[in-house]
């Protein structure tokens, strides 16, 4: 625990066990202080923040080849906005369990379901001039990951799918404290998923090369839907004697595009203001490197250029 300045505190608590079979990890913590966010001025007021916060680990072995994890994470944060009276409170939770199964050695099947939920919410003074604002946001997330791998002497090979659902709910109110009387509300619930299946296999054929590549195939739904396949390749070279190792990449990458975009009053006032909103859609991004690793008396010097 800590205590200091502008009433800052900062307290937390572990504890944990274990047996041959059955092991425990908890911990909470706290914290506060009158000087949160930066401030405009050199006056501090009106900026208080706190939070508090747990987590716990529990792992499970059955036996030499079932182990089962459950993981979870709560934690709530209040923040006052300095130079005004507005607020911002957030929350985070979240749950993952985990079944890790050998089938044989050499040979792993992991099972992860999960769930995540995420709220932010910013409530403006009502006095606000030249606008009140007041935005609520919460996101619910379920899904699962399931993945196969496989390592044998010139093989690590892995498949998997990735899977969850979204459900965005989101709340905005505008109100104009200029005199013209002009207010915008809107309610705006989003639903939306994302499917992703993978493979990628590390194949070292000799003792100085090894070769990898793979697969990332993904289909988006939401207010657009989209599907994308990113092939991905790599390769390392060990040279004899030198020992230097020549390595080289290239692969694609997709990133989902957030369910909310904005509709309803929200854009029917863009529009008359001129401004123009279109479908928000993934990201995509390619990335190629290449560099060297030269050992130097027990030291590695490298150099990459990406």
């Amino acid at each position: 625990t800590t205590f200091g300045t502008f009433h800052q505190t900062n307290d937390q608590i572990n504890f944990g066990s274990h047996t041959e079979k059955f092991a425990y990890f908890g911990s909470f913590s706290g914290n506060r202080s009158d000087y949160g966010l930066g401030t405009p001025g050199p006056d501090v007021l009106h900026d208080r923040v706190w939070g508090l916060g747990g987590m716990a680990t529990l792992i499970y072995n059955r036996d030499a080849n079932n182990q089962f994890r459950f993981v979870t994470s709560l934690r709530g944060d209040d923040y006052q906005i300095p130079g005004t009276a507005d607020v911002e409170r957030e929350r985070d939770d979240i749950a993952s369990f985990s079944w890790m199964h050998t089938v044989r050695p050499g040979v792993l099947l992991t099972v992860s379901p999960f769930f995540h939920y995420n709220r932010a919410n910013y409530d403006g003074d009502p006095n606000d001039t030249p606008v009140s604002t007041t935005q609520h946001r919460s996101s619910l997330y379920a899904g699962g990951q399931v993945s196969l791998n496989v390592v044998t002497k010139k093989h690590n090979f892995s498949i998997g799918l990735n899977a969850f659902g979204q459900r965005d709910n989101e709340f905005i109110n505008l109100i104009a404290n200029d005199g013209s009387g002009t207010s915008i509300r809107q309610n705006q619930i989003s639903l939306g998923q994302l499917d992703a299946l993978y493979l990628e296999d590390q194949y070292k054929p000799w003792s100085w090369l090894t070769l990898t590549g793979g697969m990332r195939f993904t289909h988006f739904d939401g207010a657009i839907a989209e599907s994308v396949a990113n092939p991905r390749i790599g390769g390392a070279i060990r040279l004899p004697h030198l020992k230097w190792v020549l390595r080289a990449f290239w692969g694609t990458y997709y990133q989902a595009p957030p369910l909310s975009t904005v509709a309803g009053p929200l854009a029917d006032y863009a529009v008359s203001q001129g401004l123009g909103f279109i479908p928000l859609y993934g990201e995509r991004d390619q990335e190629h490197q290449f560099g060297v690793t030269i050992p130097v008396h027990g030291w590695a010097l490298e150099v990459n250029n990406y």
